[in-house]
């Protein structure tokens, strides 16, 4: 296996005006991306030995920044666009950032937003100012980095349920062993073309969507997240994202379920979708069944996956002619899986430790996984059945209807649902929604109890985590009295 930066230098010297990246005004090809990297890589020899951030929207400057950071003793952190300024704060003091780079506009308003005290530092960058714009690097005072790097590594952080995030570190051989892995899953499908629609600092994007795909010579289309439809961390303009799926045309992308949901929406209301698709990845949260089925139906190539940060976001995936609906197909060849007590437990071969992942799931006969949720959300109703929410949730999130749902059932008769209508429906077509669900769900697993949000779920109000997951003790504290009224009919 060549690493990242050689199977670029491949493309270079064997198929030069290969396009490799691309956005809505630029292409690089493989000679003019190598020689950028080349150049990039000896203007950032001053960031060596250090702990650098990497800030900004999805664009071209991002991916080749992160790309010529592979080649130096660095600690790369990219900053998730989604993260509160409170979590930004907790990672520049967790990870002890010394270094931001990004596109200028971007450094400069981090700067003023995150440490509008502090000092700047700008590393003349030759090959941005011909190629990239202006990139720019800012110097973080005050670090309490206590000894210089000696090798890559990338420390990726995710909010959590908690809302403090947390840093996974991952080695440079572990992500291009992961990416090279997917490439190799892959390359029967001939790919040409995919499209970054994840945050390109969410790991999965980075890792799949990004170095994967370079491994195999596609040509990855960046566009920044508002051109994708993206309003903030929780609003989404779907005919403006099917907009620009028409002019990329791509036929590789990785969707999370929210955004499936939508595009099937789309497509069985008749909106016109590029034919070019061979391959859309599906992943990030439990995905029902149904709504892979929905999708099949109307010919979209969804492939579910799963993973977690320290797999580099991917440990199983299904594939053209290994899939199987309801699973998330089969381990990665260089991952090794097992179940101990219903618990998914994973390693890399090259380490001797186990991960608890804390998710439930089981593996057939065929060797395909299923994953049931997190094993902490699981719930004991009063009669002794376990339920994990997760599983009815996604069940509830195929209904047009239902906008926003958390599932509740701990000691309880029935279970419950904290609900809030999706906008231009009413609580009555809501309630018929459910009741649709109710039919497909095992009685232990039905929603009996309904109870409207005062307010939708929001990072305001704390109920939502900064990537858009709920924060479910937080909703169970809000809407306490509901709940417990309904613990309270349970008769021993």
């Amino acid at each position: 296996m060549h690493s990242l930066r050689n199977q670029l230098r491949h493309w270079a010297r064997q198929t030069p005006e290969r396009i490799l990246l691309a956005d809505a005004h630029r292409q690089f090809d493989a000679a003019l991306l190598d020689s950028c990297l080349d150049q990039l890589v000896s203007s950032l020899q001053p960031l060596a030995g250090t702990t650098v951030a990497v800030v900004g929207d999805n664009s071209l400057a991002w991916v080749i920044a992160d790309l010529a950071l592979l080649e130096l003793p660095v600690k790369v952190v990219p900053v998730p666009t989604f993260f509160s300024s409170d979590q930004i704060r907790h990672l520049l003091i967790t990870a002890n950032i010394q270094w931001v780079i990004g596109e200028y506009s971007e450094v400069e308003r981090f700067k003023k937003q995150h440490q509008p005290d502090s000092k700047v530092s700008i590393i003349s960058l030759m090959s941005a100012e011909v190629n990239l714009g202006c990139l720019a690097c800012h110097c973080v005072v005050d670090s309490t980095e206590s000894a210089a790097i000696t090798s890559y590594e990338k420390v990726t952080f995710t909010s959590g349920s908690t809302g403090s995030p947390k840093g996974v570190h991952l080695s440079l051989n572990t992500l291009e062993v992961t990416a090279y892995t997917i490439a190799q899953q892959l390359q029967s499908l001939a790919i040409g073309s995919s499209l970054c629609v994840l945050p390109l600092s969410t790991l999965l994007e980075n890792v799949a969507g990004v170095y994967a795909a370079l491994y195999s010579g596609v040509t990855v289309h960046c566009r920044s997240l508002s051109a994708l439809g993206f309003v903030g961390v929780s609003e989404f303009n779907i005919a403006q994202f099917l907009q620009q799926l028409l002019l990329v045309k791509p036929e590789a992308m990785i969707l999370v379920p929210q955004l499936l949901f939508a595009l099937t929406m789309a497509a069985e209301k008749g909106l016109p979708l590029p034919a070019t698709f061979k391959f859309i990845a599906v992943g990030g949260g439990k995905v029902a069944p149904q709504l892979l089925e929905r999708a099949e139906a109307i010919g979209l190539p969804v492939y579910e996956g799963y993973g977690l940060s320290e797999c580099c976001s991917v440990v199983s995936l299904n594939l053209p002619g290994q899939r199987k609906i309801g699973s998330v197909g089969k381990p990665l060849p260089h991952v090794e899986l097992t179940i101990e007590n219903g618990e998914i437990l994973v390693r890399d071969p090259q380490s001797e430790t186990w991960i608890q992942t804390g998710d439930m799931g089981s593996v057939d006969s065929d060797g395909y996984l299923y994953v049931s949720g997190r094993k902490k959300n699981i719930v004991i109703t009063a009669y002794g059945r376990n339920v994990n929410p997760e599983w009815v949730e996604a069940e509830l999130a195929t209904q047009l209807a239902i906008g926003q749902a958390a599932v509740f059932g701990e000691a309880m008769e029935r279970l419950a649902a904290v609900l809030t209508p999706r906008s231009g429906f009413t609580w009555q077509q809501l309630q018929e929604a459910v009741a649709s669900v109710n039919q497909r769900l095992p009685d232990y697993a039905k929603i009996h109890q309904l109870i409207p949000t005062t307010t939708p779920f929001s990072l305001r109000n704390g109920q939502l985590t900064a990537n858009g997951r709920i924060r479910r003790e937080a909703i169970e504290q809000a809407y306490a009295l509901q709940l417990n009224l309904e613990k309270s009919h349970v008769i021993f």
